[in-house]
């Protein structure tokens, strides 16, 4: 029995006598020998124990060795296998039988084993016939695979094998023929056996494959014969043999007979494998078009021809339904082949298989399978391509979109090369034979569109070279991008193509498809606006990322075509694409690649393309119309001309053009020429192709030499190197007087039609004005030309515009920025404004307005230039022509213009004195109607008295008031108010003269002029316009009116400039009160207050400050004259509900300046502020809502004078914290700086803004009776605050008007009664509000800053002791504290500040010695004062003043001597390291703060932290360094510096000692030292 374990195969009955040498893991190799031998062992048996022996060989060396031992058991060994082959039937088994066989060859690797392995095959494949020849020649064709020399050896020495085998081909057994084909396909794959096989069996074997292909039924048998074919297909002679063979050859007549069945039949390839194409299945399918695709590979123009004469096109057509990728590729590549012959168009196969071509490339791109994908777009490539021009593929829409859509799925591929290959398709396909009937520009739109979309997605990083140093790099991203970029480039140049053919073909325009829908889609416009917008914003990025990297001629040449293209396809939009090329450095761009790579006769198509583009984009720049282009038609003729002549010569780089240019103008003038135009294009939108300098001084070399040479330039070139010149002057030197008369005399040579200088620049006109001697030549005609042409549509219009309108105009604010940077442009615009017609003239006022009233200040310099140009023109006007009105008044308006801008109390000169006399003149000269030069002059007046300075203004208001035909005037316009209606229709002239009139009675009063002739006034008719017509009345009218109202109570009604009439309505004889005030009256009193009431509740701007300002005047008139009136006209109930009115009006109103005012009055005259409390209340919230820093200048001022007035009555606690809290926040307000203008234009209506803004009421009171406030200070010895008084001195310095003291409280009267310091404090504010300055020592103003703070305190502790609240209180207490000391502590650092900055050691020293001895006393009394009340640091906060005081004392000077020893190191350190008591109060003291809370996580915390680690109390941490340590205090406070200080400091007390001890004897008062 045998053991049948793995490895283990023992015959145990004849085991024991095999020699132990032949076991071999586990295995006995001679009971294998013996077993297999055996007739009575099973096969099943057999078969076990050959897999026993396979596992064997499968572990290298092992059988091997075991045979190595005894050749002859080895082939043996073989012979029993070979001899099982032919008798065992079994298929399984006859598997490993061959399996052993060819693995134990194999392993033995011995040639003679082989050989006679060999010689038995070819012994029984001669014996056997028939079927049983299969497994020998499964067994030779699997050992051919497996031992490569085997075939070469079939060849050579066993060529019978080879011929019995062509016998097998004839046995009608097909798996015998199956088994030869395999043996001979083996044959076939080695190159060194086919070589040395004779020609004869080769061409046997040959005929008899395609025999036996031809009627092969089974598929193994059709599979190796394909195999077999595909083998001999490699070579050519076969093919040429195969293709060739089309009878059955009877070379022998044995074969004949055998194989009757064959003879005579048609076995063509091409038919043979159209009749397996035919099968069904897939796989031989497959191999039957790689079969066609393997003949057509060797000679396409040789072999399509009888493939497609067997229609097999049509065939493969068919195969593109399937959904096996490997055929789908197959088919693919085989009709790319087949389409190279021109039948296979001719005979309409493309059209045929066009269809299904796209519905297969439609399922493609659905699968993964790239390959697939990019051979079918090949293949449709091809068909586009080839497909002749009278043949359509595609001439209805339907079919037209199906391709188109497959075009724009594979464009949108993932992968590069996919979409490269559509783009190619997408090229092929944007041919006008190509297009439907009629054309679908929409869909060929949205190929474009995708083929952009996907160039957009591109790396940035594109190159489109392969690089040597990278052998791999065509499979790199970037060089795939790259070429996918020339290719899509290329099918943009197409489309640009295909749309200038369709613009050109009429039937196609005829044809265009519009539907509703796309209307506005499909048509050949929107393809061209497509075109472009996708240059614009895909291959323009794309491409110029390119040439950043390694320039591609290629890619260029498309590209500069493509560019050049749309300049024919859209030239509607080309002005704004050709401006933002220039803009980009397009010129730039395409010069220096021309440079590059166009030199030496290379590339000439980029050369073309470049040079075509260049031409194209520098014509439509110059058709643009531009300021500087005088004659654009005719120098974009002439430029055409010279660019087409020179751009394909030239091809230097730019960085050479100024060596061009410095030659001698003679053989290269017109190189020179186009050099200039593209200097000056680029240049005249942004791109500077060359550095200013290098461009400057060229330019002026060319100029300078054309001019001496030719005595003149060309028009066409003169104006761009002009150009260049004015827009490269600001960044070089000025020229020289050589230079700069060429210049002139070049533009003196050329005609003025053709002048540059007849449409400028903004460049050009800031030159110009540069260099005087070009300014005085050509300045007035250049701002003429100017005015005329850019200002056009304005000077037509009747209107005028406004500032904000012509500054928003391009060439308006252009000039406007010449006169600030040249202001003697202005007398050239002067001169424009009388020697040109009225509209230019005009604009020329606008402008000087705009630029004189838009925030623009002028200075005296510019009012030097303008005035005595103004005064000669006025004169110029007076004497010529009288009745020219429209010249005056606008003479007259710049005039106003000029005196608008200049300060208050501006010095008038003799010219300003000259122009006021001839002004007032010609006022007198006009009729009143005249308001168009009434208007103006009397602005002008008004500004004269409003802008004198003192010294001067007797002298102003003496010419006016001498001037009888003023006065006349005046007194006409006045009239006009008995019929408020006329007023309207001249409000502007009737406001001047009111102000006029205001001002002169103002100043007549002040300085006592003499007065000619005065004017009357019915004040009666002024309270009815008030009262009655108000809603007939323009405002600005009821503004004046409130003006010249107050300006006649503001000197009580009596002046000798104006005569105030007696109201109608009184009798004779007057009443008491009539009396009083008279010519006023009481019932006119009462009727203005009415009327100025009611003004306020209108609410607009000018009329409340005016309404306010009069009712303050007329409050003071009446309380001069009848003190009782004027507290019953305060104390109406009316005034309560005015007030209500105005602050819940909204924020703005509540906080006006006028409101404030209003109530300010109220307070003042009421005597009290308990009546205003809720008023007052209101205001302090509005205030406190929107927040101090948002309030503006002057309601800032207001708002504190109000409280301050507030603050000297007695107010609630809760308002009187809110008044004082505000006034801290206003104290703490940096300073704003103030509008200096003296007059603003409202309209046509010249106004003095101090005329209408509030006044506070003491200074109005004061001033209006002479009174001068002056602050005395008189300092005490005593060490109390409270013992500070401030002394108010009131001295009059007028007439009698200032005799008698005002009767009611007043607010200087009351800080008098005032005790403490809450009155000092009230009166410091008031007096600094007013104008007088209080001077008090450092140290006082510290002491009352911090008794204000205990004060606060006080007051807010000091009510509502409920027990139920008092903890919460004592909180609230502690965190006011702690806002009041950060007010306390800017004050310290600010006092601190000043003694940093004292240079002086010495008086630094002195100072911090008697600071710190005062601030330890202080520190020590307190420590006292909290030690006996037992108050703890973590207690609430105090209530008791002593202890506050003290607690106080202990935080802030704890803190400031922080500040001192940080500040002050060395200086400290040397009194403080020698006093131990110091020390410890100052540790107890850090205690003490650290406890309290006040510091805690607050801003000052640090503060006692470094202060700790710098004098030692604390350990310094290893990162400390004192920020407020300088190298002054390095270098300076050294020890034997300080040393030689203190040395210093020790003698000059000695010697202030000795001084004192010999000063004996009595002294007549104590001396006072101020610190």
């Amino acid at each position: 029995m045998t053991n049948m374990s793995t490895l283990d195969v023992i015959l145990e009955k004849i085991h024991l006598r095999h020699d132990p040498r032949w076991r071999a893991r586990g295995a006995c190799v001679a009971c294998v020998l013996e077993l297999l031998d055996r007739e009575d062992v099973s096969i099943v048996r057999k078969s076990a124990a050959l897999a026993d022996v396979l596992e064997l060989l499968k572990i290298a060396g092992v059988v091997r060795g075991v045979f190595q031992q005894d050749k002859r058991v080895c082939l043996h060994f073989i012979c029993t296998l070979m001899k099982m082959l032919k008798s065992v039937e079994d298929p399984a088994v006859l598997e490993q039988i061959i399996q052993v066989l060819v693995q134990l060859l194999l392993d033995l690797k011995e040639e003679h084993f082989v050989q006679y392995v060999l010689d038995e095959l070819q012994t029984q494949l001669c014996k056997v016939a028939g079927g049983k020849r299969i497994p020998h020649l499964t067994f030779l064709g699997k050992l051919v695979d497996a031992v490569s020399f085997l075939a070469q050896m079939l060849t050579t020495t066993h060529l019978c094998v080879l011929e019995c085998m062509c016998e097998c081909m004839l046995n009608p057994d097909e798996a015998l023929k199956s088994a030869v084909c395999y043996v001979f396909r083996g044959v076939w794959a080695s190159e060194a056996a086919l070589q040395s096989l004779p020609n004869t069996l080769r061409e046997r074997v040959c005929v008899l494959l395609l025999h036996t292909l031809a009627h092969a039924c089974s598929l193994q048998l059709t599979i190796n014969c394909l195999g077999l074919l595909l083998l001999m297909l490699r070579r050519g002679e076969m093919v040429c043999f195969l293709m060739n063979q089309k009878q059955n050859p009877p070379s022998e007549q044995e074969e004949e007979s055998q194989c009757t069945e064959l003879s005579n039949q048609h076995c063509s390839l091409p038919l043979i494998l159209k009749r397996l194409l035919l099968g069904g299945d897939e796989c031989v399918q497959v191999v039957s078009v790689r079969c066609v695709s393997a003949v057509l590979t060797h000679s396409p123009s040789q072999y399509c021809a009888p493939f497609i004469q067997a229609d097999l096109p049509e065939f493969l057509f068919e195969r593109l339904s399937s959904n096996n990728e490997v055929l789908l590729w197959s088919v693919y590549g085989c009709l790319l082949l087949l389409c190279e012959d021109a039948a296979f168009f001719s005979q309409c196969h493309s059209i045929y298989g066009i269809v299904s071509l796209v519905r297969s490339l439609k399922a493609v791109l659905k699968l993964s399978n790239l390959e697939v994908q990019k051979k079918g777009l090949q293949l449709l490539t091809a068909i586009l391509e080839r497909q002749p021009t009278s043949v359509r593929l595609f001439p209805t829409v339907p079919g037209f979109v199906d391709i188109a859509e497959v075009v724009q799925g594979a464009v949108t591929s993932s992968c590069l090369r996919v979409a490269t290959q559509a783009a190619r398709a997408a090229t092929a396909l944007f041919r006008l034979h190509h297009q439907s009937s009629p054309v679908h520009f929409g869909e060929l739109k949205r190929i474009v569109e995708a083929l952009t979309s996907r160039c957009a997605e591109l790396p940035s990083y594109i190159t489109s070279q392969r690089r040597r140093c990278f052998p791999d790099s065509e499979s790199g991203q970037s060089f795939r991008a790259g070429v996918f970029l020339i290719q899509a480039l290329t099918c943009f140049q197409e489309a640009c193509r295909l749309a200038e053919e369709c613009a050109t073909e009429a039937s196609v325009k005829e044809n265009t498809l519009a539907t509703p829908d796309n209307q506005s889609e499909d048509t050949l416009e929107s393809l061209c606006v497509c075109l472009l917008h996708c240059c614009d914003t895909a291959y323009i990025p794309a491409v110029t990322r390119l040439c950043e990297r390694v320039p591609s001629p290629q890619a260029l040449q498309l590209f500069f075509s493509v560019l050049s293209m749309q300049f024919s396809l859209s030239p509607s939009l080309m002005p704004p694409f050709a401006t933002k090329l220039a803009s980009s450095g397009f010129i730039r761009l395409a010069v220096e690649h021309k440079a590059l790579l166009c030199s030496g006769n290379r590339h000439s198509s980029l050369n073309a393309a470049c040079c075509g583009f260049l031409l194209k984009l520098c014509v439509c720049l110059l058709s643009q119309p531009h300021p500087v282009a005088c004659n654009p038609q005719q120098d974009g003729e002439e430029v055409e001309y010279v660019l087409r002549e020179c751009l394909p010569s030239l091809c230097c780089r730019v960085c050479d053009w100024p060596s061009v240019l410095l030659e001698v103008p003679e053989e290269n003038q017109n190189t020179q020429f186009c050099l200039l135009h593209l200097l000056y294009l680029s240049l005249l939108h942004g791109d500077r192709l060359l550095p200013d300098g290098t461009v400057f001084s060229s330019v002026v070399n060319f100029v300078c030499v054309m001019q001496e040479q030719h005595d003149s330039l060309p028009p066409s070139v003169l104006k761009p190197a002009l150009y260049l010149l004015a827009a490269t002057q600001e960044s070089n030197p000025d020229l020289d007087w050589a230079a700069v008369n060429s210049i002139s005399k070049a533009l003196s040579s050329t005609p003025l039609f053709f002048s540059p200088l007849s449409s400028t620049h903004p460049a050009l006109l800031h030159f110009i004005f540069h260099y005087p001697a070009l300014a005085e030549r050509f300045g007035m005609k250049v701002l003429s030309n100017w005015l005329a042409g850019g200002l056009e549509p304005a000077a037509c219009g009747e209107n005028k515009q406004s500032c904000p309108d012509l500054e928003k105009n391009v060439e308006s604010s252009v000039l406007l920025e010449l006169l600030e940077k040249n202001p003697s442009t202005i007398l050239s615009l002067l001169g424009v404004l009388c020697d040109d017609d009225t509209s230019v003239a005009r604009q020329a006022v606008q402008v000087l307005r705009c630029y004189l009233q838009a925030g623009r200040s002028c200075s005296s310099a510019q009012a030097h230039l303008l005035k005595p140009a103004l005064l000669k023109l006025l004169q110029r006007f007076t004497c010529d022509s009288e009745d020219n009105t429209v010249l005056g008044s606008l003479i007259l308006e710049v005039l106003c213009l000029v005196q608008n801008n200049l300060p208050a109390q501006s010095n008038m000169d003799n010219t300003d004195f000259k122009l006021l006399y001839h002004v007032s003149n010609l006022v007198g000269k006009v009729k009143c109607n005249n308001s168009e030069f009434l208007l103006p002059a009397l602005n002008y007046i008004y500004g004269c008295l409003t802008l004198c300075s003192p010294h001067t203004a007797d002298r102003v208001v003496s010419m006016l008031l001498s001037n009888t035909s003023v006065m006349e005037l005046l007194q006409v316009v006045l009239n006009l108010l008995s019929s408020p209606f006329s007023i309207i229709s001249s409000s502007p002239l009737v406001c001047c003269c009111l102000l006029l009139l205001s001002s002169l009675i103002t100043l007549q009063h002040t300085l006592s002029a003499q007065v000619h002739k005065s004017v009357s006034l019915e004040l009666e008719i002024f309270v009815k316009v008030l009262t009655f017509h108000k809603r007939h009345t323009d405002n600005m009218v009821l503004v004046c009116v409130v003006r010249l109202v107050q300006a006649l109570l503001d000197v009580d009604l009596s002046s000798p400039v104006v005569r105030v009439l007696e109201c109608l309505r009184l009798q004779r004889p007057l009443q008491p009160v009539d009396g009083a005030l008279h010519p006023l009256g009481f019932t006119g009193a009462i009727s203005l207050v009415t009327a100025l009431q009611s003004l306020l509740l209108q609410k607009q701007e000018m009329l409340l400050n005016a309404s306010v300002n009069c009712l303050r005047s007329l409050t003071g008139f009446l309380h001069r004259r009848k003190p009782t009136i004027a507290q019953h006209v305060v104390c109406q109930p009316w005034n309560r509900f005015l007030l209500y009115s105005l602050l819940n009006s909204g924020e703005n109103l509540a906080l006006h300046p006028a409101t404030l005012s209003l109530l300010t009055l109220l307070v003042h005259w009421s005597g009290g502020v308990t009546q205003w409390d809720s008023d007052v209340a209101c205001v302090c919230e509005a205030a406190e809502k929107r927040g101090v820093k948002e309030l503006r200048e002057n309601t800032t001022r207001t708002l504190k004078l109000l409280l301050t007035e507030c603050s000297a009555f007695s107010l609630s606690e809760r308002l009187n914290m809110k008044v004082h809290s505000l006034l801290e926040s206003l104290d703490q307000l940096p300073p704003t700086e103030t509008n200096t203008k003296a007059l603003v234009r409202v309209g046509s209506l010249s106004i003095c803004p101090a005329d209408f803004a509030g006044n506070s009421v003491i200074s109005s009171t004061l001033v209006h009776r002479g009174f001068v406030v002056r602050s005395t200070v008189v300092r005490r010895s005593d060490r109390s605050v409270r013992k500070h008084r401030r002394r108010v001195r009131i001295t009059g310095e007028g007439d009698g008007h200032g005799a008698e003291e005002p009767e009611g409280p007043g607010l200087i009267s009351g800080f008098l009664a005032f005790e403490g310091l809450a009155a000092a404090a009230a009166a410091a504010r008031v007096c600094s509000a007013v104008g007088v300055y209080v001077c008090l020592p450092l140290l006082a103003m510290l002491s009352v800053c911090t008794a204000l703070l205990l004060a606060a305190i006080t007051a807010v502790c000091s009510t509502d002791s409920d027990p139920h609240t008092h903890r919460h209180r004592h909180d609230s207490n502690l965190e006011i504290y702690k806002r009041l000391f950060e007010t306390k502590r800017k004050d310290q650092l600010n006092a601190l500040k000043n003694l940093v900055e004292l240079n002086d050691v010495n008086q630094q020293y002195k100072i911090i010695d008697i600071m710190l001895k005062g601030l330890f006393k202080v520190l020590e009394d307190s420590r006292a004062v909290l030690v006996a009340a037992n108050m703890q640091p973590d207690d609430p906060f105090p209530l008791d003043d002593k202890i506050k005081e003290a607690y106080s004392h202990v935080v802030e000077n704890t803190a400031f001597f922080g500040d001192v020893a940080l500040r002050f190191p060395r200086i400290v350190h040397h009194y403080y390291d020698r006093n131990a008591e110091w020390s410890g109060l100052l540790r107890w003291g850090l205690r003490f703060c650290n406890l309290t809370g006040v510091f805690t996580e607050g801003p000052h915390q640090h503060v006692l932290t470094l202060m700790s680690q710098e004098l030692g109390i604390t350990e310094k941490s290893p990162d400390f360094i004192n920020p407020y340590r300088t190298e002054r205090d390095d270098v300076l406070h050294t020890a034997e510096a300080f040393q030689k200080l203190l040395r210093e400091e020790q003698k000059r007390r000695r010697k202030e000692e000795k001084r004192k001890e010999m000063r004996k004897g009595p002294r007549i008062s104590r001396s006072r030292t101020e610190l």
